[in-house]
């Protein structure tokens, strides 16, 4: 028997969930820079940063070595806009 506290079973959830539609969308779907994203947000790019580290953000890296970059989808910033609805 596995003991897993609903919060932890719902942000694994919802994790899986956003990851469904990030790849629903993947193709059509709109992309931000993280300067892009934090200036929509009204926050750092910093900030962003540290959420992409955390987890809390999804990002897609384009490119490898010095040239790559990150890119957040634009689902990320739905789900940012409706967690901050929740709280207010």
């Amino acid at each position: 028997m596995f003991l897993v506290s609903t919060k932890s079973l719902n942000l694994h959830l919802f994790a899986l969930s956003c990851y469904i539609m990030f790849m629903d969308y993947e193709d059509t779907e709109t992309y931000y820079t993280v300067k892009e994203f934090a200036k929509l947000l009204k926050v750092s790019p910093e900030t962003i940063r540290r959420g992409i580290r955390s987890g809390n953000i999804i990002a897609v890296r384009i490119g490898e070595g010095k040239t790559s970059s990150l890119r957040i989808p634009r689902v990320q910033l739905d789900r940012m806009i409706y967690k901050n609805k929740e709280v207010l």
